[in-house]
């Protein structure tokens, strides 16, 4: 008789919050403290490796299924509410937790054990709409995060045009050291919406100025301003008045606050990118604009700001950034000496609650992150 392949080891991840189980019982079954403070779920074997959740019913209603101290080795069923509160459709009594590709066996012999993204969850096994909606809202944001984090933009190592012009040289000096040992628990949403948004609007200038017979302006252009810093402007338009134009997607705050006035990191991130479109003997830039568009408003409540532009600007900014990095790299020796973060400049303000160096649990400044004073 031929042996039986070794059934891999169980990974036991709660499907509330995918927080990974330490122990692996021998009963197969676990309660997560965290999302089970009522009692209500169980973790059981699923026969492939993975790990289920099940509602729990009362020991009446559970006693006619093998219960979590069961020796027989085969995997529960996993029992569905009807979402009223009454227990379980009869129907389900018989119907199997969906299998997982090697759960299924030919000949008495398990299949291969097909190698699995660890990032998706198991099937769900809905035990009522409550459960069920927490489930669905925590893949979805699992999914939006994950896209968020690996999007080019959000890779991006160096410092870019928008980031120059931050009037807290501290957080400019954690951008250029590359040494931050912190979490980085930036929500990346309004980055997602932005990215789609400058995506539409590039496709639909281009799409405007053909359907008009003009040749489309410099869209989404890669520029070098100078000394290794790159990125991408917007737009480059004759059409405009040979101006560099940046969007913004902005939130209800921010369109009151550039209402009133003219970000200088705006202004400074429009000079930059018209540097670089000079770099590139494309044009000649006269002007620089930056168009900001409500997330939440109508289109009559953008607001424009415009001005001649201003390379000198751009350069001073720029020379900046160089003595951030030499006076914490070459001076200070910051790796050496990291009891000197306290020292670098910080400017506390609303873009503190952005900054993805922000850690409130600190109470100076360090490697792994600034209280925001």
């Amino acid at each position: 008789m031929a042996s039986r392949a070794k059934r891999p080891p169980v990974t036991k991840k709660c499907l509330i919050c995918h927080e990974d189980m330490d122990a692996v019982m021998s009963a197969l079954m676990n309660t997560h403290p965290e999302c089970n403070r009522e009692g209500r779920y169980e973790v059981v074997d699923d026969g492939t490796g993975q790990a289920m959740l099940r509602e729990i019913f009362d020991e009446q209603e559970s006693s006619t299924d093998d219960g979590p101290g069961s020796q027989s080795g085969t995997a529960p069923t996993a029992a569905a509410s009807t979402g009223r509160g009454d227990g379980p459709d009869p129907g389900d009594a018989q119907r199997p937790v969906p299998a997982q590709g090697p759960a299924a066996t030919v000949g008495g012999e398990p299949e291969q054990v097909r190698q699995q993204d660890p990032a998706p969850a198991s099937p769900f096994v809905p035990s009522g709409p409550s459960a069920l909606e927490r489930f669905i809202k925590d893949e979805v944001t699992k999914i939006i995060q994950w896209g968020g984090t690996f999007d080019p933009r959000s890779q991006q190592q160096a410092i870019g045009p928008s980031e120059i012009g931050n009037p807290c040289a501290r957080a400019i000096a954690y951008k250029v050291w590359g040494g931050f040992q912190g979490e980085d628990k930036t929500d990346v949403w309004y980055s997602v919406l932005g990215t789609a948004f400058h995506a539409w609007m590039a496709k639909n200038v281009h799409d405007y100025y053909r359907a008009h017979d003009l040749d489309p302006p410099y869209i989404e252009h890669r520029i070098d301003a100078g000394n290794g810093l790159t990125g991408t402007t917007d737009l480059f338009t004759v059409y405009w008045g040979n101006s560099v134009v940046d969007w913004k997607l902005c939130g209800k705050d921010t369109m009151s606050a550039v209402a009133e006035e003219f970000p200088s990191k705006h202004r400074i991130q429009a000079n930059i990118y018209g540097v670089g479109i000079m770099n590139e003997q494309i044009g000649t830039v006269d002007n620089i604009a930056v168009v900001y568009l409500p997330r939440s408003g109508r289109l009559k409540d953008a607001v424009v700001h415009a001005e001649e532009f201003n390379p000198e600007l751009a350069y001073e900014f720029m020379e900046r950034r160089w003595r951030i990095e030499i006076n914490i790299k070459e001076i200070w020796k910051i790796d050496q000496n990291p009891h000197l973060w306290p020292q670098v400049p910080a400017t506390p303000g609303k873009d503190c609650f952005f900054c993805p160096y922000r850690n409130d649990k600190l109470e100076a400044a360090g490697p792994t992150g600034c209280p925001g004073r």
